[in-house]
């Protein structure tokens, strides 16, 4: 499978925005709230660090943190921006020993790769038994649902051609249990928004979509650990 490798246009456009605006700060907050809920005290490595934003907080936070990405453009703009410690590499084969890692970050990734498993067998070798990971990525059935409402030409939507597949709650917590993680918690995460309780009222809604809590936010979050043998 070829991937599509993003461009500057697309960080500056896309990925940066979403980190500086206060939906993308709140995010990394509560990633850095769950890895030390889980005890992360050292390293951390951001997987597809993009152009290492989240790299920056976690600095920030106190851990002593570490990009890699598949992108050469998405590290050459972490290298000008953050600083040091980014590496352009291919998620699937990380050149890293084993057990390196105290903690792992995967922000809105997981759905780009071509085989998550392998992603996900790689993380866990890099991991240090007792780490912890912490996985984001955009919820599925809010995506069907908007997508709903883009055919019906109520809202705006375009899709992220780089995304190869989207998750709901029960494929990620399959995935990550399915590849040896113990899974923490797994959450739907984002503010509820308010554009189905007006489209209710004006008798948009369409009848197959249901406005329960998994529909409404956005985003998933995920906090899984990699048990002592």
């Amino acid at each position: 499978m070829r991937l599509e490798i993003p461009d500057e246009d697309y960080y500056t456009g896309r990925i940066m925005p979403f980190n500086v605006s206060e939906k993308g700060r709140s995010e990394i907050r509560e990633v850095i709230r769950l890895l030390q809920e889980a005890g992360v005290r050292g390293r951390v490595l951001d997987l597809a660090c993009g152009p290492g934003l989240n790299v920056a907080a976690l600095r920030e936070a106190g851990y002593a943190a570490f990009g890699a990405d598949y992108s050469p453009k998405g590290i050459q703009i972490a290298l000008r921006e953050v600083g040091g410690g980014f590496m352009n590499l291919d998620a699937h084969h990380l050149a890293f020993r084993d057990g390196v890692f105290e903690g792992l970050v995967i922000t809105h990734a997981i759905g780009h790769v071509a085989e998550p498993d392998q992603v996900l067998a790689e993380a866990s070798r890099v991991l240090a038994a007792g780490g912890a990971m912490v996985v984001t990525t955009p919820n599925r059935r809010y995506i069907e649902v908007y997508r709903v409402f883009n055919e019906k030409g109520l809202i705006p939507y375009r899709r992220d051609t780089t995304v190869l597949r989207y998750y709901d709650l029960d494929d990620l917590t399959a995935t990550l249990a399915a590849a040896g993680f113990t899974v923490r918690s797994a959450v739907t995460f984002g503010d509820l928004p308010v554009l189905e309780e007006r489209l209710l009222r004006m008798g948009l809604l369409p009848g197959d979509v249901r406005l329960d809590d998994e529909n409404r936010r956005e985003r998933l979050i995920a906090l899984v650990t990699k048990e002592c043998p």
